[in-house]
Formats: structure tokens, C-alpha cells, sequence
């Protein structure tokens, strides 16, 4: 067995496939087959431990999530549940309505032409109109202190 550690933290050995063995040209073999050296690599990780924080973070979202249904009234408890329900059922329907009109030929590239031309006329009308581009900022600025719960 070779065993190296590299400047990258990676440890390579030889190995063959009947046993290791330091590397060495192809080994001839009775019978005349060729014995071929190969080298595994394995990588060291010493950066954060991501199965922990992703661990921690849905035991936080769980918790924060039992809090809210725990603080929610019996009464709304149902309507919540068909809420979410219909709209599982909702994006379903969707995707399915979707993928069967992406699949006939004229309608999906039809609808990509679309899709680049209104793009295209939004992107001229705020590249062009700065007043445009104000009122725009404007409005994203308020839909977000309205998410974040700031009062202007």
C-alpha cells in the first residue's frame, strides 16, 4: 500500500484489482492479461460541518412551525388544512396543464416567443424611462417593508 497525503488534504493510494501495490507500469500477468494500477483519491473535508447546520436549521423550522399550528384556534385549523390541500392540488393541475401544452410543437415555441417579447418591451420601457424605474424601485421598496413589517 502507498499512501500520500497531498497539499489539497487528499489521500491517494495504488491499488490493483487483485491487491495494492506501489504503482508501477502495467504488471504482466500468466495467461497474458494485463494488470492495470489505479489510483483512489479521497478528499478531506475540514470546513464546517453542513449535516449539522442544515440539521439545526429543520429542528428550528419544525419547532417554529409546531409553535404556530399550536397557537392556531380549533376553528382555523381545518381551513388551513384545505387551504394547503387545494393548492397541492392546485400546482399539480398546473404542472400537468403545462407540460401537456409545452408538448404540442406550435404552442411551446409560440409561447417562449411570448415570453422573450414581453420580457423585451419591459426591459426597453425601464431601461429607457428612468420615472419608470422609480416608480418600479418605488413599489418593490414598498412590497418589501410590507413583507418585513416596517410602517413608513
Amino acid at each position: 500500500v502507498v499512501a500520500m497525503q497531498l497539499s489539497l488534504k487528499a489521500s491517494t493510494r495504488v491499488a490493483s484489482s487483485a491487491s495494492l501495490r506501489p504503482a508501477r507500469a502495467a504488471v504482466p500477468r500468466l495467461g497474458g492479461a494485463v494488470r492495470r494500477p489505479m489510483v483512489l483519491t479521497r478528499a478531506e473535508t475540514e470546513g464546517p460541518d453542513y449535516a449539522a447546520k442544515s440539521k439545526e436549521a429543520i429542528e428550528k423550522a419544525t419547532a417554529k412551525i409546531q409553535e404556530t399550528w399550536e397557537a392556531t384556534s380549533d376553528a382555523e385549523k381545518p381551513a388551513i388544512i384545505a387551504i394547503l390541500l387545494v393548492v397541492s392540488i392546485a400546482q399539480i393541475g398546473i404542472a400537468a396543464v403545462m407540460d401537456k401544452i409545452d408538448k404540442i410543437p406550435v404552442f411551446g415555441d409560440f409561447f417562449e416567443l411570448v415570453g422573450v417579447a414581453v420580457a423585451g418591451v419591459y426591459l426597453y420601457r425601464y431601461v429607457t424611462d428612468p420615472e419608470e424605474r422609480a416608480s418600479t424601485k418605488e413599489a418593490f421598496d414598498d412590497v418589501i417593508a410590507k413583507v418585513k413589517g416596517d410602517k413608513k
